[in-house]
């Protein structure tokens, strides 16, 4: 595009090296790039994918009535065009975050009807897996389940599966058919453990909180305990997921509306199965339940390693709590140089919060 600004492609490279952006999660360099291409190319038959292409950058910058301004002009010239059901996903998107429900349902039915007619499956699946959550939103839980099921059906083994199953939950609970959505939920919570940065947090407190509210009449709590401990054996157990699995069962024994009196013993014996795993398997959370853990037994020593685990990774997960408990232990030591160390982290902490 620089060196052969007279070329007869420059209309086209120039879209993809802006598209290309966008695809590498580049927000800003992506707007810049769409915004001047635009402005440069009013006519270009790609101009529907480019203002598709800005209208997700907005979205993405939480700029989200920019997000429907764009999405507005690809509808009023571009009705016809192949992107328009993609458009009418990310208007659902829109509104499911501005709290206007059933507008976004029905952003979601069109794309999907008008997607199925051009045969943009990957599209249908995800104006399904919205639907789903829209209509557990509302509260119309059999039509849930029965987009549940539609996705299962004709889309199973798609990337968005384990969130489909995810929102589906609450619909089949709700329609009397719990254990269906249950034992497909741990299938895909051990699916996702093998997978890098899944979020596995939000997957397994969906999983507890549908367990507990499907058996609810008959101790769903202490229910769920027993079966965190017996998770399908069939299945080989990623070491996230287990930790996950332990840290849920932590929480639960310590809640006090389903414990009068903790089981403490039953407590030790879980952070100690959590602390004989791979530091380096663990997610931020379950390492700081560990180092507040030793903490509360007195063990300011023993929790330095898990702590130093946080700090020497990327990202500020769990830092903060991780530096003010290594501080506090290295402080309480007596040593002069650790002392020092422990003020430097007690100021870095405070700064933060200034």
């Amino acid at each position: 595009v620089t060196l052969y600004p007279k070329s007869p492609f420059r209309a086209e490279v120039g879209y993809y090296n802006a598209s290309n952006q966008v695809k590498m999660l580049e927000w800003v360099n992506a707007a810049k790039l769409l915004d001047a291409w635009l402005a440069e190319f009013p006519e270009n038959p790609l101009r529907p994918l480019a203002l598709l292409d800005r209208a997700i950058c907005h979205y993405a910058s939480n700029e989200l009535p920019e997000t429907l301004a764009k999405i507005d002009l690809l509808e009023a010239k571009f009705k016809d065009h192949m992107v328009y059901p993609r458009a009418l996903n990310l208007r659902g998107d829109v509104q499911s975050a501005s709290g206007e429900i059933v507008e976004a349902e029905t952003s979601y039915l069109e794309a999907k009807r008008l997607a199925t007619a051009q045969g943009d499956m990957g599209t249908v699946a995800e104006a399904t897996t919205q639907l789903i959550a829209t209509e557990v939103s509302l509260e119309k839980f059999q039509e849930g389940a029965e987009f549940y099921d539609d996705f299962i059906n004709n889309h199973g083994g798609h990337y968005l599966e384990p969130q489909a199953v995810a929102n589906g939950l609450p619909a089949l609970v709700n329609v009397g058919r719990g254990e269906d959505g249950l034992g497909k939920m741990e299938k895909m919570i051990i699916r996702l453990g093998q997978q890098k940065n899944a979020d596995l947090e939000k997957a397994v407190t969906t999983y507890a909180n549908n367990y507990i509210e499907n058996y609810k009449d008959s101790g769903g709590a202490q229910k769920l305990v027993t079966r965190l401990k017996d998770w399908p054996k069939n299945e080989p157990l990623p070491a996230p997921v287990r930790a996950w699995l332990l840290i849920t069962s932590i929480d639960i024994l310590e809640e006090p509306k389903y414990y009068k009196d903790p089981p403490l013993a039953q407590i030790n014996v879980s952070f100690s199965e959590l602390m004989e795993m791979d530091k380096t398997e663990l997610a931020p959370y379950p390492l700081q339940r560990i180092i507040v853990y030793l903490d509360g037994r007195g063990k300011s020593n023993d929790l330095i390693p898990f702590a130093d685990e946080i700090l020497t990774r990327e990202g500020p997960d769990g830092k903060d709590v991780a530096l003010y408990f290594k501080s506090a232990s290295l402080a309480a030591s007596g040593d002069t140089a650790n002392q020092a160390k422990a003020i430097a982290g007690f100021t870095e902490v405070i700064n933060k919060y200034q």
